[in-house]
């Protein structure tokens, strides 16, 4: 799990989900086929490489996610990392996007 630093905004992410790391993982790399650019995951760390896409305000942010085992379930631990240095915006665009990642893979793996 390496993020370069480019001097652009970095954030890192969590989230606790009481789900075992052998399920959330495969839910985790589909909502980042879904939601972002798919760069790779690797089955055996449990990471997922992937962007956003650019668009006319960004250019596009590189992330990586990681499932690790935690008491009870697993923890999903995002790193962001925008092209721009220390804008505000750049920082809630990274939240909103990951904040999004998560409730995706929270949806697949919730009990019905």
């Amino acid at each position: 799990m390496n993020m370069a630093n480019t001097g652009g905004t970095q954030a890192t992410l969590e989230r606790y989900v009481p789900v075992p790391p052998a399920v959330v993982y495969p839910a985790l790399v589909a909502a980042a086929r879904d939601r972002f650019k798919f760069k790779g995951a690797d089955g055996f760390t449990m990471v997922v490489d992937f962007a956003s896409k650019a668009n006319l305000l960004t250019w596009s942010e590189n992330y990586n996610a990681q499932v690790l085992p935690a008491e009870g379930g697993s923890l999903i631990r995002v790193q962001g990392a925008s092209k721009f240095n220390g804008r505000f915006e750049m920082n809630a665009r990274l939240h909103k996007m990951v904040n999004g990642l998560f409730d995706d893979v929270i949806a697949a793996v919730r009990p019905r």
